[in-house]
Order: C-alpha cells, then structure tokens, then sequence
C-alpha cells in the first residue's frame, strides 16, 4: 500500500470514530478554537493535516493514535493472525487464564472483571501479568489493560485452543440459538452453481470483516461495547441424513 493509500485509509478511520464518539464536528472545534468546517475539511482530507491535529482529535475522542494506526490497518488487512501457538499452547493449558483473555477480547477491563467474576484482585493482576508476559497485553498503573493483538478471536485450525474449545463451542452455542426465543436464526439450503456459490463465500467473508470492524470500533471510541453477540457460520455443501439413507 502506497503512503497516499495509508493517510487515506488513517483519514478514514479517524472520520469513521469521530462519527462514532459521543463528540461532534461542534465540540472539536470549539475544544480545538478552530471551525466546524475546518474540522470537516481536516477529517475530508480537503486541507493538510498535521500529526499533532490527528493527535489532538484522537485525544478528545478518547484513544490514541497508535491505536488509530492499529484500526486502520486492521481496515485494510484480508487476514489478521491473532496469537502465536506457543500463545494458544499456554492459554490452552490455564482455564483461569483464558478466562480472563476472552473477557478483555469482550472489552471488560480489570475493574469490571472484579465486579462481575469471582477473580480476587491478586489472581487477577498475577493472570494479567502472566498475559502481559505472554505478549498478550500490557498492565498498565491503575489496572489499566491494552492489548497487544487483536481482539477478535480467530484460532489456529486444529491449534490448542480450536481442538480444546471449538466444537464444544460451537455445538453448545447452536443447542442455545434454537432452544431461546431472544437469538436469530435462520437455516436453509439451495441449489447454486459453482460462481454463485463462490460469490456468496466472498460476501460472507466481507460481512464477517464489516461486523469485526464494528465491534473494533466500538471497542476503542469511549469503551461503547456492553453486551457481547456470537455468530456462527457455516456454509457447505450437504445432505441431511434422511435423504442420505436412500442414497445409491
């Protein structure tokens, strides 16, 4: 990606966590003593901006800019790798540990853990030590937590963690969809020829990319993310059973 691409592409997403931050055009200019046109032509990128106004702007919409240039490049990237398998091999082996991992993929922070779950303050500082170690995140004064990889959890095929968690996962979160009233389900099959089925994998695949953006950006603009939401995807060609039984 060329360097005008990636200023685009940071412009883009600092546009993008204005729009979402509880701060408008209005309150940047007047924190800023510049005019909301000024703010629009800046984030437009009409008129040069310096690293000192992005720096500014991030600071009023509460994040920093090495997060913005983390957002931004996870915009433009097909795949991200999220842990290492040494990684996955040492949360695999800790329940307590991968615990407290998933809870801050969800966006808790230490405080919220405390409340919420039964950790006690100093299993939960020598679990985020152990992270911080692991290259996971960072504990910072005041319990304080920033991740060093990405949030969102996409595991190794046949790692430590997807052979230890995904399909009892996946087949305990399937049995809840159809057993409650308050999830969305839809199931269903079709016959497609082989460009249709391969246009709708790539439209999946930017669907799940577009929800992973959301939940990034709501993750990083003033801690918005309060209540988790699962997907599960799978999409294949199959039989079901009955039909199969009188299959030559």
């Amino acid at each position: 990606m060329s360097t005008n691409d990636k200023s685009k592409a940071l412009l883009h997403t600092l546009r993008n966590l204005v729009k979402n931050s509880d701060q408008t055009y209005e309150d940047l200019a007047r924190k800023m003593d510049l005019s909301a046109d000024t703010i629009k032509r800046l984030l437009s990128g009409k008129i040069p901006i310096s690293l000192e106004r992005v720096s500014e702007i991030c600071d009023h919409i509460g994040i920093d800019v090495f997060e913005l240039a983390r957002l931004a490049k996870f915009g433009q990237k097909e795949e991200h790798p999220i842990l290492s398998l040494a990684q996955e091999k040492m949360l695999a082996e800790d329940e307590a540990t991968f615990a407290v991992y998933y809870l801050i993929t969800m966006g808790f922070t230490f405080d919220r853990m405390l409340t919420e779950y039964t950790f006690s303050k100093v299993q939960l500082t020598k679990i985020a030590l152990k992270l911080e170690k692991l290259g996971i995140l960072e504990l910072h004064p005041n319990n304080k937590l920033k991740m060093l990889v990405y949030r969102k959890i996409r595991w190794h095929m046949n790692g430590p963690l997807h052979n230890k968690y995904m399909i009892l996962w996946a087949t305990s979160f399937a049995k809840e969809v159809y057993q409650t009233t308050d999830s969305y389900k839809y199931f269903f099959n079709f016959p497609l020829s082989n460009d249709s089925k391969a246009e709708v994998l790539r439209k999946i695949v930017k669907l799940c990319r577009e929800i992973e953006y959301l939940s990034e950006m709501d993750l990083n603009v003033r801690n918005r993310a309060s209540t988790s939401m699962n997907l599960l995807i799978g999409a294949r060609q199959w039989m079901p059973e009955v039909t199969r039984q009188f299959q030559r």
